[in-house]
């Protein structure tokens, strides 16, 4: 009976373990959402993937101005908006990164018009969106940027290239299209094509034989 009861309480360490790992693997530990991993677990899962990345406009300059801890109050109030706005919606909230965020879900019945009327809803509910942040004893105001892709590849890199299209037109959000990746390569074509002639104009280049 003693050696039965030894195994159990193992057992029982073992399992704790593995419940505490699988929590820290999961969710995020600042916010309590969702984890990125947690995230692509879902998308992996999903036959509809449905996908909004969310980004805080200049989250960096909150950290810089006020340090990181109140950056963290911020992150925290922010993430609470977002599960507020998502709880009777059907969406999943994850934290992927420092200050990017996400609503997923698996939909069978997408419809464009209806993802501009949640956005438009987000962005109205989001407008000049202000955080109480407790150790200031004040306010911050928010904006910030969303990228939508309903893509079954790559649904996250595709949100997160609308995402940053969103933000070079300075608009609140940007379905994904395959135009977008067009428009990538051609800035990343002409940016290069800039470099060289750079590199000729001001004899930047050092010719080198190879037999």
């Amino acid at each position: 009976l003693v050696i039965v009861f030894i195994i159990y309480r193992i057992l029982q360490h073992i399992i704790r373990l593995y419940r505490e790992l699988e929590t820290q693997l999961y969710v995020d530990t600042l916010t309590k959402l969702k984890s990125r991993t947690a995230l692509l677990r879902d998308i992996k899962e999903a036959k509809h993937p449905s996908i909004i990345v969310i980004d805080i406009t200049m989250f960096r300059t909150i950290n810089e101005l006020y340090g990181v801890y109140v950056g963290n109050e911020v992150l925290h109030g922010f993430a609470s908006s977002l599960k507020v706005f998502a709880k009777n919606r059907d969406f999943r909230v994850y934290r992927i990164s420092g200050d990017e965020f996400v609503f997923f879900k698996d939909d069978a019945h997408i419809q464009v018009e209806n993802y501009i009327h949640l956005m438009e809803a987000f962005f109205q509910s989001m407008s000049h969106k202000s955080i109480y942040v407790p150790s200031l004893e004040d306010t911050i105001y928010l904006e910030m940027s969303a990228g939508i892709s309903f893509d079954k590849l790559n649904p996250l890199g595709t949100a997160d290239i609308a995402l940053n299209r969103a933000k070079q037109l300075h608009k609140n959000y940007v379905f994904y299209h395959a135009k977008l990746d067009s428009i990538s390569e051609i800035k990343q074509g002409a940016f290069w094509k800039k470099k060289i002639i750079h590199g000729f104009e001001n004899d930047l280049f050092i010719p080198f034989f190879q037999p």
